[in-house]
């Protein structure tokens, strides 16, 4: 007797629903860091290293003022308040070494720039260093970054990377000691994946340096020219295969300091 068409047809309508659910399903929940500069009135601290770059760059005395609010003395630019969203982060807080030390803070400023979500990132990376003998000991990073390369992959923002374009290895602040921190990338994984708006979403590694690792976890670096060593906090990576109005393709996000 024939085979009844019946069973194929559930199999084939419970494919189709499971399909239909997952592309319904909402993109990997997102948490920025949020990062803010802002002056003594409240504004946002605008670009001032040259009319072609985004980036801000300060100089001071600093007053760690809580885990995520760090006051810097800017001689030209007033004090200045960077601020990311520690609360929702806990574990990563502004090193209790900056307290009391002249440091250099480099941001870069993108008011277009916004998280999976639509939350603005008019600051999608961030950058500190204490300055010592003239020279910058950076001491901590953050990026919050829905950037790509051309390869459809997560990349490194600007002032934690190098020019993207020109991949020349250029600090873009002209920085003679950048960068005196751990190196880092996007490898493109397959290995953990998710049905999301708009096609798959595939969870990256972060590339630590020489080490490798998942979102959620921590990775230890030694710089061997520059000790202590750097703690990196993974928070997340992901591209998606396809797209779609409104939704980012790419994220990457961590947090490093020592």
């Amino acid at each position: 007797m024939p085979s009844s068409p019946r069973p194929l047809a559930a199999v084939l309508a419970a494919l189709g629903a499971l399909a239909l659910s997952g592309c319904q399903r909402a993109d990997p929940d997102v948490v920025p860091f949020s990062i803010r500069l802002t002056d003594q009135a409240g504004a946002p601290v605008l670009p001032n290293v040259s009319p072609q770059e985004p980036l801000v760059a300060l100089e001071g005395t600093a007053q760690v003022a809580g885990p995520g609010e760090l006051v810097v003395a800017d001689p030209a630019l007033g004090p200045v308040t960077v601020t990311f969203d520690a609360a929702a982060h806990p574990g990563v807080a502004f090193p209790t070494q900056l307290d009391g030390r002249a440091v250099r803070v480099h941001a870069q400023y993108n008011p277009a720039t916004a998280a999976p979500g639509g939350a603005a990132l008019p600051y999608p990376a961030l950058r500190v260093a204490l300055i010592t003998l003239g020279k910058s000991d950076f001491q901590f990073l953050l990026a919050d970054s829905p950037y790509q390369d051309d390869g459809g992959l997560p990349v490194v923002p600007r002032p934690i990377g190098p020019e993207p374009l020109l991949e020349d290895g250029v600090d873009p602040l002209n920085d003679p000691d950048f960068p005196n921190f751990p190196i880092y990338d996007v490898a493109g994984s397959h290995s953990r994946f998710e049905a999301a708006a708009c096609g798959l979403i595939y969870h990256d590694v972060l590339v630590v340096e020489t080490g490798t690792v998942q979102a959620g976890k921590r990775i230890e670096t030694v710089i061997q020219s520059s000790p202590p060593a750097w703690t990196t906090l993974h928070v997340d990576s992901w591209h998606r295969t396809g797209s779609c109005p409104g939704h980012a393709k790419t994220w990457t996000q961590w947090a490093a300091w020592r």
